[in-house]
């Protein structure tokens, strides 16, 4: 039996890997009107949106985090990846790695309709910009929970940086996109984050970047997001934002769970 809950497992990882280079390949539509509305977007919202968007993790970092579990039961997740990592040493199977993947995605779907409601609330009073520290927060919210349910930290400042590069990877495009994902696998060799120093520099460097691509990405929406009603575009945008993320994060973590089973 053990050999055969084995090899389950390691058709589960070369499932898990597939998966994940099928979403690097995959090409994102492109939208000739936002193309063409690119171009109508003031220079300065780019800074505006980079800045908003620096502050808004910082402070989740620094003051937020608290503040997120309240919205979850922390405690509650980290039995249940216990419990269900017991199960998977007992009976190493499919199933089992099913089960665990079914809880660590379960508020997905929760999340998604918060992170559409607190852009289309807003957008609706013309209120584009602040919105920011809400998506942002729930933005991290799920990938705390998808993280939590294979067992793995979200605190350490290497941990950060990873969920950092993720959320670039996810919203990148083509060779981008596959670039961050081998220097997050390059943090991760066999599942485990390496051991090394993560400094205050390191953060701000890589929360700069990723509030770059997430300006960059949002910079038309966000600019329509400011006009009273025709920001009603914001719920739907914010939702494809955390739709793209939750589910690179559920691959990653997963992914990295199985190498260390495997290992």
């Amino acid at each position: 039996m053990k050999g055969i809950g084995t090899n389950d497992l390691k058709r589960e990882l070369e499932a898990v890997r597939k998966k994940e280079q099928k979403y690097l390949n995959r090409h994102f539509r492109k939208n000739p009107l936002k193309e063409k509305l690119y171009e109508k977007v003031p220079e300065k919202l780019q800074g505006i949106l980079e800045k908003a968007f620096e502050k808004a993790f910082w402070l989740v970092f620094e003051k937020g985090t608290g503040v997120i579990e309240k919205t979850f039961d922390r405690e509650s997740a980290l039995l249940e990846f216990e419990a269900g990592d017991y199960v998977l040493e007992r009976r190493p199977g499919r199933k089992s790695i099913r089960r665990m993947e079914k809880k660590a995605g379960k508020d997905n779907g929760v999340n998604t309709a918060a992170a559409a409601v607190s852009g289309l609330g807003l957008g609706l009073l013309g209120l584009g910009i602040p919105d920011i520290p809400l998506v942002t927060g729930t933005l991290l919210k799920g990938v705390y929970e998808i993280a939590l349910g294979y067992g793995f930290s979200y605190e350490e400042p290497g941990e950060r940086i990873y969920i950092l590069r993720l959320i670039r990877c996810a919203l990148s495009e083509d060779e981008t996109r596959v670039y961050w994902s081998q220097a997050m696998d390059e943090m991760t060799p066999g599942g485990q984050l390496l051991a090394g120093v993560w400094g205050q520099e390191d953060t701000a460097r890589e929360i700069a970047l990723t509030a770059k691509a997430l300006s960059d990405g949002l910079l038309v929406e966000k600019f329509i997001q400011g006009i009273p009603l025709v920001g009603a575009v914001g719920g739907a945008v914010n939702a494809a934002l955390y739709g793209r993320v939750s589910k690179l994060a559920g691959i990653k973590y997963k992914k990295r769970y199985l190498e260390i089973k495997n290992h």
